[in-house]
């Protein structure tokens, strides 16, 4: 059996069931993406523990997106499996690694979609340097049939990482989205032919990276240039995006206390969030 295939076993059969969940299609992107390590750590010939890493090589860091140990070795090897996930010391391509914990005893998506790491895991992160440093959220609207059918400006041009970097720190730092599942989201989606963009005078000013699980449209990552387009035409693009692929709902990813704005201008038209998720962002410093 490959090491794909011992990953996503683990993640299937050795773990309680009620914690583990994968979105194959979405897993076989995200190991093919050159910035993505997965490993598998075996005793004898049996899985006992798995890791997967991503580099963002955006704001030089890393992204530690999944721990998984089977029970009954947790206290045993979880500590190894972290140590031996980071980089040794600080260099000039990474300088901070940053994962997201979730305290729920089940995820509301699957992996990679939701890429969390379980509340067990903390105190394991902790004793490696570790420490919360905000909070990201998952908020969840209803698509309602009432809504008037919005007028989408999306296209699917291409934009290299180097034009996607120039609009990412074109961004207030208030508003910016500093953590590296961000730019997983755009590299994932990227891969699966779900990155959309709004383009203006040859030049970007809108992407989003979205995937359709289910019914609910999963907004991954998203970022906009306000003095281009506004709060209130970026969401009504936003759920106009929502409406074409036939969801019933649509759940974003944001990084707490940023983007009020544009959420207040939400909430005002579509409704408080019929679901909110908060994951612990944790990071730990090089």
């Amino acid at each position: 059996m490959n090491e794909v295939n011992l990953w996503l076993n683990l993640g299937r059969d050795s773990i309680s069931s009620y914690e583990a969940s994968d979105d194959v299609e979405n897993v076989q992107l995200l190991m093919n993406l050159e910035d993505s390590m997965f490993f598998v750590s075996l005793l004898a010939d049996d899985a006992i523990g798995a890791s997967a890493i991503y580099k963002d090589t955006a704001r030089n860091a890393m992204a530690l997106l999944s721990v998984r140990v089977v029970p009954e070795y947790r206290n045993r090897v979880t500590s190894h499996i972290i140590k031996s996930s980071l980089p040794f010391f600080r260099t000039v391509a990474i300088r901070e690694v940053d994962c997201l914990v979730s305290s729920a005893k089940e995820d509301s998506l699957p992996f990679p979609i939701q890429n969390t790491l379980y509340s067990w895991s903390e105190q394991f992160l902790s004793e490696h340097g570790f420490s919360e440093t905000g909070f990201v959220k998952i908020q969840t609207f209803k698509i309602s049939k009432s809504f008037p059918e919005q007028i989408s400006q999306w296209d699917q041009t291409p934009m290299s990482k180097e034009a996607q970097k120039g609009l990412f720190w074109k961004i207030d730092v208030k508003e910016r989205q500093d953590y590296s599942h961000f730019w997983m989201g755009i590299d994932l989606c990227g891969a699966a032919g779900r990155l959309y963009t709004i383009s203006k005078d040859e030049h970007c000013v809108a992407v989003v990276g979205a995937i359709l699980y289910q019914d609910q449209l999963i907004i991954m990552a998203m970022m906009h240039d306000v003095s281009e387009i506004d709060d209130s035409s970026f969401a009504s693009n936003l759920f106009a995006l929502a409406q074409e692929s036939g969801a019933h709902s649509i759940s974003i990813l944001n990084l707490e206390n940023t983007r009020s704005s544009f959420f207040d201008h939400i909430t005002s038209i579509y409704g408080e969030p019929v679901k909110v998720t908060t994951l612990k962002l944790m990071r730990k410093n090089l």
